[in-house]
């Protein structure tokens, strides 16, 4: 009776760590993986999903920096394929420099409340 009784447990733990790596991975389509790696290797199962998880998250972040730049008249950042800053409207030259502005503009620009 006492094996079965650890049996149990331990097909429990089994099944938190399968919930635990499915968690982790799902967001990126790879959920089952994730639940096989927790259900197989346990914690060690969920330490890897949760670095697989972490390096998609940063594979990501660059995508999505990789396809922006920054204005240079006011630092936001905006599309790539795009001229013109979605931030302040001003031209974005074609290597990612905003245009100067004139003495006109920037009085204009201040002088709005």
């Amino acid at each position: 009776m006492d094996t079965f009784i650890e049996f149990i447990v331990l097909i429990s733990f089994a099944i938190a760590f399968a919930i635990v790596g499915n968690a982790l991975l799902k967001k990126q389509g790879e959920g089952v993986r994730g639940g096989f790696l927790g259900f197989l290797l346990g914690p060690i199962g969920v330490a890897i999903a949760y670095s697989d998880k972490e390096s998609y998250e940063k594979e990501q972040l660059s995508s999505y920096n990789a396809k922006r730049r920054e204005c240079h008249v006011c630092g936001g950042m905006t599309l790539k394929r795009t001229s013109v800053c979605s931030n302040c409207g001003r031209e974005i030259g074609t290597y990612g420099h905003a245009e100067p502005l004139t003495n006109d503009e920037v009085l204009h620009d201040f002088s709005k409340p």
